[in-house]
């Protein structure tokens, strides 16, 4: 009975999605993420770099290096925090991701001491979080360790194309030395 039952439905299953295929396009062209990516950053000519519809200056001693992850649009080492670069990411036109990447940024402080978050003429965010990090040996780990006196720099540019992010985080000591640079860095917004 079973053996008849197969014989049966699988040649109409076979029918059924041989027909249902055939509206299909045989090939997809899709972008991968590495490459829509690659489009939002236009040009890095020197110290100004253009994305959208904006260029920012990065400070002389910045260093552009390959993003260390997929996620990552553009990833600068910085003489002040050698072993925790400024991070770029880009989600798409979605404006929700403003809030929801300021409350996630918050949630990555186990204990906040102090939030600030101010905005610039240009529409440009900054915000600066100090406190007890949940520090993870990589970004989606579950397990974490409390590091006391951290502190994150980071900043959300408008575009034409939706928001961009940048933000470094680090012991509190380096994170004020590097305040001074982040800051021209977002300052520098120029629309084009």
């Amino acid at each position: 009975m079973i053996k008849r039952i197969i014989a049966i439905t699988l040649p109409v299953l076979f029918l059924t999605f041989s027909c249902v295929n055939k509206n299909r396009p045989e090939k997809i062209e899709m972008k991968n993420n590495q490459q829509e990516k690659e489009e939002k950053v236009i040009e890095n000519k020197g110290d100004e770099i253009a994305f959208a519809n904006f260029t920012l200056q990065k400070p002389k001693d910045w260093i552009t290096q390959q993003p260390s992850s997929q996620m990552r649009l553009i990833e600068f080492v910085t003489p002040k925090s050698p072993e925790n670069p400024v991070v770029g990411f880009y989600f798409g036109n979605r404006d929700e991701m403003v809030n929801a990447n300021i409350q996630r940024w918050r949630g990555q402080f186990a204990e906040e001491d102090a939030f600030n978050e101010k905005e610039f003429d240009n529409g440009q965010v900054f915000v600066e979080i100090a406190g007890t990090y949940k520090l993870k040996p990589f970004p989606m780990a579950q397990e974490f360790e409390e590091a006391e006196g951290y502190k994150m720099l980071a900043a959300i540019i408008p575009s034409n194309q939706g928001p961009y992010f940048f933000k470094v985080t680090a012991p509190e000591k380096q994170m004020d030395m590097l305040k001074p640079e982040f800051l021209d860095f977002l300052k520098s917004y120029e629309q084009n």
